[in-house]
Parts: C-alpha cells; sequence; structure tokens
C-alpha cells in the first residue's frame, strides 16, 4: 500500500510495549479505513477486541473508518459466535474486564462477522492481497487529485478530451497534449480526466504537478523519483542520482504495464525525455497526458494527439464568477449589472474569474466599481504574475513583436503586420511562430492575428511601467485622447514609435511638420479625420506603416515615403489628380497598399513608382471606371483583391503581365462583364473569385492558369464553362452555385481529376455528365434545388464522395441507384424535399454513413435495414405505410420519424405490426427525438431507457398520459413538446 502513496498503521503485539491503549484507540480514529485480519487466536488479545469495538463504534456513528475484513483461517459463522471458536477466549475477558465490556467486544465481532470482506482459506495470499489493495486504493482514491467543489462549463471539453483518448481500444500507447495560454483550465480539465481514468489503471498511476518551477536545479531527479515510486517498484527510488539512469530503469520495471501518467505544466521536451521518454517505454493500453503553454513540444512526435483548451463563453462565465464572489450560481440583484461587467473583462479566463470574484466577495459597490475601472486598464495582479512566466519565456524579438501586437496590431491583417515587422528587421515569421506555439496568439480566420483580451492588457501594462509618470516616455501609445497630447507636447519624444489617433474624440486634427520633427522614429501611425500640413521634408522617413482614414484636403509637401511597407487610405475625397496621390511615387519598398471607399476616384493611381508591390487590395470606390494600365508592371503582385465596385466593367489587357499573382478576387463587381483574355497568361494563379459580378463567361485561355486550385462563381449570370476548362488539371474546388443560366457541364469537366468540392446548387443543370465518374478525389456535391432528374449509375465511381446534398430538388425522382451502396466513404446524405420514393437496400453497406436526411421526400413508402453507424436520420413522408425498425442504429444522436399527419399508416393491411416503437428503448446515446406519427402509440417505457434525451417532441401519437410518468426519469431534458390534434403542450 506504501507504493500506492497510502499511509498504513500495522498493529502488532511487538509495539505495545511503552504505548497506551488511547495512543492505538486515536490511530483507528484517524485511519479511513481499517482492516482487522481475522485469525483463530484473533479473540485472545484484549488489545485487538478493543482496537475492533472502537472501530465498529466510529463506524456507527460517523461512517468511518470504513472496515474491510480479512478472514485469514476462521469464516464468517465463526467471527459472528455461532460456533465455540471465540468463547472461551471472551469467557477470560469478561472475568478479567466485566461482563460490559465482553458485551462490546461480542457485538463488535458479530458486526465484523456481517461484513463483506476477503477469505483467505484456499487462496493464494498473493491474490488476496492484490484485491486488499485494490479494494483500499479505490475505497481511497488515492491518487485522485482534488479539485474545487465549483466546475463550470468543463464537461463538452472534457467529452472532447476523452473522445481523443478512446480509452476503451486498450491498444497502443496514447500521447495527448491538453495545450492553452495561462489560467486558461488545462490543469483542471486534466485533473479531471485523471481522476475518471484511475479506476482503470490498477493505480498504476501518477499526476506530476508544476513541472515549470520543480524541475529546476536538480528537481527533475526529484520528480523521476516520485513518478518511479507512485508507477513502479518503490525500492528503487533511492539508487537514482542522475537522470540518465532512469530510463533505462523505468523501462525494465515497468516497461510492460498499463499506466496514466500526467506530466502537469510541461514547458520543454528535454523534460518529457526524461520522465517519460516515447511510446515504447510503457505497456499497450497506457496514457500519457501532458499540460503545457508551448504546443511546440511534441510537434516532432508522430501519433501525438492535441487539444486546444477554449475560453469560456459569457454565460459559463458569469457563473464561475457569482459562485467566487457570493457562492452562488446568480448574483443578487444589486449587483447584477457590475458582475456581468467584471466578468466580461476577463475574456473567460477561469484563473481570472476564481481570483477576481474571491476577491470581492463581500466588498461594497465602491469596491466594485474600482476594480472594474482597474481591469479595464490592467489585469489583477496575481493575474498578472501567471500571464507574465509565457511572457518572460520570449527572445527580445518576440517581446517587441508582442508588445506591438499588445498595443496596435491586435485584430490586423498577419500580411500588413509582417511587412512591417520586416521592414523594421524583426524576423517576424519566426516570432509568430514561437507566439503561436506558446499559445500567446492565433491566427485566425482571414489570416487575422488574434490575441486573448488579457495578454493585451498585460502587454499594454508593461509598456506603461516602462514610464508610468511621462506619457512622452512610452514607445507605443494606443489611446488617442493620450496619444494626441503626446503629439502637441513641445518636448522631443525620440522614444516614441507607434501613435494610435484613431480614438482621438476631437474635432479634425491637423499635424505640423515642428510636431513630427519632434517624433524623429515613428513607425507606425493611425491617423482618422486628420492630415499633415507644412513641410514635412524628411521628419517620416522612419515610417512603416500609415493607416490614414477620413484624410482632409492634403496640403503638405515633401512627403518621403520611400521606406513604408504599408498604406492603408480610406474615405479619401480626392479623385486621381489631386496631390495627395504624390505619396505613392516614390514607395519604392511599398508591400501592401489598401485603397477603400475613396468616392471620388475615377481611375487608380499610377502604379509605377511602386514596384516592390505584394498586395493591392481596391474595395468599395463607387465611382471607380478604369484600373491604370501601370497595374501590369508590379511584377511582384501575388494578392489583387477588387471588391465590390458599381461602376467598374473592364480591366486592361496588361493584367497578364502580373507574372506571380497567386489570389485575384473581384468579389461583388456588379457591372464587370468579361475577364481579359490575358487572365490565361497568370501562370502562378492559385484563387480566382469572380462572384457576384455580371461575369457571363469564362475566357477559353483559363485553360492556361495550369496551377488554379479553386473558382468562385457563385451568382453569376455565366452561360456555359469553356471546354478548356478541364485543362485546369489542379482545381480543387468549383463552385457554381446560383448560376441559374447554366444548364450542363461540359464532358471535360471529367478531367478535373484534382477537384474534392462541387457546388450546383440552384443551376438549371439537367444531369450530371457521363464523365463525372472520372472525378476519383471528389469528395463534396452540392447540388440543392437545381434541375437535376436522377443520379447517374456512373456515381459509384466517386469513391472519395463524403457528401451529396441535394435539398430541393423537385424533379429527382424515383428509386436511388443501387450503386450509391458502393460510395463507402460517404458520411452524409440528404435527399430532402425530393420525389425520390425508395431507398435501396444497398445503403445499409454505408458503414461510414452518419447523416441521413429524408425530410419532406412524400413519395417515400418504407425504409430498409440502414447502417448502424448513423448518427443522424430525419424522415418525414406522408406516404409512409411502415414504422420502421430503427433498433439496430445504437449511436444515434438526433431522430425525426414523421408520417406528417399522412394516412398511410392507418390504413396498413396490419397495423399492429406497422406501429411498433418498442426499439426506441435501444437508441441510448438519442439526445434529440422528434415522432409525428399519426395514431401510434406513444413507446412510454422506452422513453425512460434514454439518459441523455434533451429534445423531446411527440406530435399526433396515441397514449400520451402513460407517457407523462417516464418524463420524470429523463433528468437531461430541455424541450418538451407534446401535442394531439387541437391540443399543444411545450415546455422549455
Amino acid at each position: 500500500m506504501v507504493g500506492h502513496g497510502i499511509f498504513a498503521y500495522r498493529d502488532s503485539e511487538d509495539l505495545h510495549a511503552g504505548d497506551r491503549i488511547d495512543d492505538l484507540l486515536r490511530a483507528v480514529g484517524d485511519s479511513k479505513i481499517c482492516i482487522p485480519v481475522l485469525s483463530r487466536g484473533y479473540a485472545s488479545s484484549a488489545w485487538c477486541l478493543c482496537e475492533l469495538a472502537r472501530a465498529t463504534e466510529l463506524n456507527e456513528s460517523t461512517g468511518k473508518p470504513v472496515i474491510l475484513p480479512i478472514f485469514f483461517d476462521v469464516t464468517p459463522t465463526e467471527v459472528k459466535l455461532r460456533t465455540e471458536l471465540y468463547l472461551k477466549d471472551l469467557e477470560k475477558h469478561e472475568r478479567r474486564h466485566g461482563g460490559q465490556i465482553r458485551q462490546q467486544w461480542e457485538a463488535a465481532l458479530r458486526k465484523v462477522g456481517e461484513i463483506k470482506g476477503w477469505q483467505v482459506q484456499g487462496k493464494p495470499y498473493g491474490e488476496v492481497i492484490e484485491l486488499v489493495v485494490k479494494e483500499v486504493v479505490h475505497k481511497l482514491k488515492a491518487r485522485q487529485r482534488p479539485l474545487d467543489s465549483k466546475l463550470v462549463g468543463v464537461d463538452e471539453q472534457v467529452k472532447a478530451i476523452m473522445k481523443l483518448l478512446d480509452v476503451d481500444s486498450g491498444t497502443g500507447v496514447r500521447f495527448v497534449e491538453i495545450h492553452g495560454m495561462g489560467g486558461i483550465g488545462k490543469t483542471t480539465l486534466a485533473k479531471i480526466v485523471f481522476n475518471e481514468l484511475c479506476p482503470r489503471f490498477d493505480s498504476q498511476c501518477s499526476f506530476i504537478e508544476n513541472i515549470r518551477e520543480s524541475s529546476k536545479g536538480n528537481g527533475l531527479v526529484d520528480l523521476q523519483k516520485r513518478l518511479a515510486s507512485e508507477i513502479s517498484d518503490s525500492r528503487f527510488v533511492e539508487k537514482l542520482t542522475n537522470t540518465d539512469a532512469w530510463m533505462d530503469s523505468i523501462r525494465r520495471r515497468a516497461g510492460s504495464r498499463k499506466v496514466l501518467i500526467v506530466l502537469d505544466d510541461l514547458d520543454g521536451k528535454e523534460q518529457l525525455k526524461k520522465l517519460v521518454g516515447g511510446p515504447e517505454t510503457f505497456g499497450s493500453g497506457s496514457i500519457i497526458i501532458i499540460t503545457t503553454r508551448d504546443k511546440r513540444i511534441l510537434d516532432e512526435e508522430k501519433g501525438i494527439l492535441t487539444y486546444e483548451v477554449r475560453e469560456m463563453d459569457l454565460d459559463k462565465a458569469l457563473e464561475l464568477f457569482t459562485w467566487h464572489a457570493f457562492r452562488s450560481i446568480s448574483p443578487p440583484d444589486i449587483h447584477k449589472s457590475l458582475s456581468r461587467e467584471v466578468a466580461s473583462t476577463t475574456g473567460g479566463l477561469p484563473l481570472a474569474l476564481e481570483v477576481i470574484g474571491s476577491s470581492l466577495r463581500g466588498k461594497g459597490i465602491k469596491i466594485w466599481e474600482e476594480m472594474l475601472e482597474r481591469l479595464k486598464k490592467a489585469p489583477h495582479n496575481e493575474v498578472w504574475e501567471k500571464l507574465k512566466i509565457s511572457y518572460d519565456a520570449l527572445g527580445d524579438m518576440e517581446k517587441e513583436i508582442f508588445l506591438d501586437i499588445a498595443c496596435f496590431v491586435m485584430n490586423e491583417k498577419k500580411s500588413s503586420a509582417t511587412y512591417f515587422w520586416d521592414a523594421c528587421d524583426l524576423s517576424p515569421h519566426i516570432a509568430l511562430e514561437e507566439l503561436t506555439d506558446l499559445c500567446l496568439i492565433k491566427i485566425v480566420k482571414s489570416e487575422v492575428i488574434w490575441m486573448h483580451d488579457r495578454f493585451g492588457d498585460l502587454g499594454r501594462d508593461i509598456v506603461r511601467q516602462e514610464c508610468s509618470r511621462n506619457p512622452t516616455g512610452h514607445n507605443r501609445l494606443w489611446n488617442g485622447e493620450e496619444a494626441l497630447k503626446v503629439v502637441r507636447s513641445k518636448e522631443r519624444k525620440d522614444k516614441v514609435q507607434a501613435l494610435n489617433l484613431v480614438e482621438h474624440h476631437s474635432d479634425p486634427i491637423c499635424i505640423t511638420d515642428e510636431e513630427l520633427e519632434r517624433m524623429p522614429n515613428l513607425k507606425s501611425l493611425k491617423l482618422r479625420a486628420g492630415t499633415f500640413v507644412g513641410d514635412i521634408n524628411n521628419h517620416l522617413r522612419e515610417l512603416r506603416w500609415l493607416s490614414w482614414y477620413c484624410p482632409l484636403r492634403c496640403t503638405m509637401a515633401n512627403f518621403h515615403s520611400e521606406n513604408l511597407a504599408v498604406l492603408e487610405l480610406s474615405n479619401v475625397d480626392y479623385g486621381e489628380n489631386r496631390g495627395g496621390w504624390n505619396i505613392l511615387k516614390m514607395a519604392n519598398k511599398l508591400k501592401d497598399l489598401s485603397l477603400s471607399r475613396c468616392s471620388e476616384l475615377k481611375r487608380t493611381p499610377d502604379f509605377s513608382g511602386c514596384l516592390s508591390l505584394e498586395r493591392l487590395s481596391l474595395s468599395k470606390n463607387r465611382s471607380l471606371q478604369e484600373v491604370h494600365s501601370s497595374i501590369g508592371k508590379l511584377k511582384d503582385l501575388t494578392h489583387l483583391d477588387i471588391f465590390k465596385y458599381e461602376s467598374l466593367q473592364t480591366l486592361p489587357e496588361e493584367i497578364g503581365g502580373l507574372v506571380n499573382l497567386k489570389h485575384f478576387s473581384m468579389q461583388g463587381c456588379y457591372e464587370m462583364e468579361k475577364l481579359p483574355c490575358s487572365i490565361g497568361k497568370l501562370e502562378s494563379l492559385f484563387e480566382l473569385d469572380v462572384s457576384s459580378s455580371k461575369i457571363k463567361s469564362l475566357p477559353d485561355s483559363i485553360g492556361n492558369a495550369k496551377h488554379l486550385s479553386f473558382i468562385n462563381l457563385t451568382s453569376t449570370p455565366i452561360g456555359e464553362l469553356p471546354i478548356s476548362i478541364g485543362e485546369l488539371t489542379q482545381l480543387e474546388f468549383l463552385s457554381l452555385h446560383r448560376c441559374r443560366r447554366l444548364g450542363e457541364l461540359p464532358e471535360s469537366i471529367g478531367s478535373l481529376t484534382a477537384l474534392e468540392k462541387l457546388y450546383l446548387s440552384e443551376t438549371s443543370i439537367v444531369k450530371l455528365p457521363y464523365s463525372i465518374k472520372n472525378l476519383k478525389q471528389l469528395k463534396v456535391i452540392r447540388m440543392g434545388r437545381s434541375h437535376i432528374r436522377r443520379l447517374p449509375a456512373t456515381i459509384e465511381m466517386l469513391e472519395r464522395l463524403e457528401e451529396l446534398h441535394a435539398r430541393g430538388c423537385e424533379q429527382l425522382a424515383g428509386e436511388l441507384p443501387t450503386e450509391i451502396g458502393k460510395l463507402l466513404s460517404l458520411r452524409i446524405l440528404d435527399m430532402s424535399s425530393t420525389r425520390v420514393c425508395a431507398v435501396p437496400a444497398a445503403i445499409n453497406s454505408l458503414t461510414r454513413l452518419q447523416e441521413l436526411n429524408l425530410t419532406d421526400c412524400n413519395e417515400l413508402q418504407e425504409l430498409p435495414k440502414l447502417p448502424p453507424s448513423l448518427n443522424c436520420l430525419r424522415v418525414q413522408s406522408t406516404s409512409l405505410r411502415l414504422v420502421p425498425d430503427l433498433g439496430n442504429l445504437t449511436n444515434l444522436v438526433e431522430l425525426n420519424l414523421s408520417n406528417g399527419y399522412g394516412l398511410a399508416l392507418a390504413q396498413a393491411s396490419n397495423p399492429m405490426q406497422t406501429r411498433q416503437l418498442q426499439w426506441v428503448g435501444n437508441l441510448s446515446k438519442l439526445k434529440s427525438l422528434r415522432l409525428c406519427l399519426s395514431d401510434v402509440p406513444v413507446p412510454s417505457s422506452e422513453l425512460g431507457c434514454l439518459p441523455r434525451l434533451r429534445e423531446l417532441t411527440l406530435s399526433g401519437m396515441d397514449s400520451f398520459n402513460s407517457a407523462i410518468f417516464q418524463l420524470e426519469k429523463l433528468v437531461k431534458i430541455m424541450s418538451l413538446s407534446l401535442s394531439t390534434e387541437g391540443n399543444s403542450t411545450r415546455w422549455a
């Protein structure tokens, strides 16, 4: 038991010399479990009987200690005094201690004889000892980790981790990495999972906490010793003197064992290597879980499973905060508004919610209001220290970029920020990868840099502390009001590198040349409703990023922009002939140019002065009619985005000169009717998006753009595709959604051998071409609300097809082809709102099918046997003649079965046989059940067998009253709707 971390007090006769009986009885009282070993001579010892009487007395009054008897060479019958075995010894004790003591000891023996224990006679001692130890460990939960009494919002995350672990498979060694920012709850999740899994591992379990701190100095050896003592024989632990001897020793002693190990707060690969080695170290079925802020620790290991911990949503955050602030699930009315505001400042970070909630418990409203104002500026001290651990681990360049993101780059495009940092010699690609791996930032949808609000607060507070009393000493100024004051101050500001003058809450401002001269190192400037006046001369020579919103009429002179890397101009109110565009004439290092909402701009400026451009974005310039032909000179351009233009009708043929263009979007160019033929010269083109334009056709030259992988023609009046489209052998995505004039696909479509997604919804296409069988890589077809009349038999050749969507194809009729049963990769089949009348029996061969939707298929009469892999089934048909037996679908999570109040069921020849629902009780995983079957009896008793059910709808059915009594068993029900003809009741 010592090897399992249990302190065991062993009473024996040689311990009695000099001991007092009350010391021994106190040991009994302090114990959680008492294990009397009952032998034939047990009753001869007054000490043993005294201790046994004390244990039974405490057990009756307090429930502790738990008594687990071992019947060594006696039977329970003998211990219950039904034989003469113990009577002579008890008579001797009576003469010495009196009759009352004898009665107490006899009562204790009888009670223990009634307790189920272990009988040793005829069994190997080792086997009994193993059983005893296992039961004691289970009772004590010796390895289990303590958790807070209130856990909020963890269930779904724990379920996701358990799914990754797939414990029931029992094969191989599972490594799972739980990563996320500091304070987000990684350790808590690991403890919950550990506690849940412990009983499955016969206590071969170890949870090593706080490795980051504990491994410093010689601490790694101590951690190895602790791990060894918990999963192996502790006798060799003291022999360990260095980390290198560890792995050989542990492989010899635990290499075949199934173990559960959690390594908490790992921050280096060396720690992982020294503590657990690799998957080959332990036996099959072992699970190794690590928690870390650095997701690179396992990035080179094969077969590693990762889980990123998510922030709490506001409702869950409020619940957790309220618990720590009030020990209640909801705040008092007077605190409701404040509680929600405070909770929202934490960004769903559990650590912050717990710390701040506890600190405000019992405090007055004034303290709460002060705390809220403080939290809007910087994190709570304890949270600040926890978060700063990750910042302190960064190198100098990474720290600079972290502070930039916190102060002015958060939610900016990664590309723009990267160009800026490149121009500042900060190696951004390495730094961004480091920050991402340490869970300090994320690159989210549309390649935007995201940082948690609390890290943003931390970064800004670090900058603020550099010179807390004098803002002119800050190198980054993000508050508009404060930044404007610094600009207006007369002193020189050599440290200022970044200014945000977007939210200055003042009238339009003019920044003079004298003010700029006092900020010689300014590298980033965001300016809204303002302009520059005077002779700028060389005052902005260090500027690398200029975001200029709503600029006033420009009267500046000599704006040298040769070092600009990023220029964003928005809401410019001057045309192409105004002096403001002089800024582009010398921008020979400019990489990223964005012009948006320039209402008077009819022709783009000349791009000849910025030939290093890699990204050009022109959006919502409603008067723009012409793109300057100089665009063809931009040989480095990789991204061209022309978005939502009302007047632009053509593009210059020179566009074919963009030899490095990869992404070309003309989305929302409502008057654009054709693409220049030179588009075929764009040999590097990877993505083409002309959706929501008036493009009527693609030029034949499109076939020359051999690298095209993505084409989006959604909502265009295109009438046909050129035959040359078949030459795009690298095309993976083709969307013709809402191309309502498109009546057919060319046979050459079958040459798109790399195509994975094909969208044909809301087109006029009547049939799929025969050549579609050649699309071996096709995974998704969407053709909802098209004019498709049937599925071709050749569909069986689409061996990788995962999703087939035909919702609302009103001309799709008859029986689905038998060949559909050969689509062995199919996961989703949606035939809802079609005229399909029969599903072939071959569908049962689709062992990966998860979702089948036959809603509003009103010609469907019955269903064949369906594959048990389904987790979502929706069937609705007024022609349904037979209630299908779905008892084999034990993986169903959602079931919607309805005859739409049709009469076919009622008119069936054998209504009793066709209307049975007893199989419902087999579907124990159901969370949503909707039954709308006219006059079919409700499966009352079976409803009580659905413990996970959350949504239940019963409509038009018979025997409702019997179902009511089963509802109390549905403890997770959240939505309930019961309706009969003319009556309905709904609870939510």
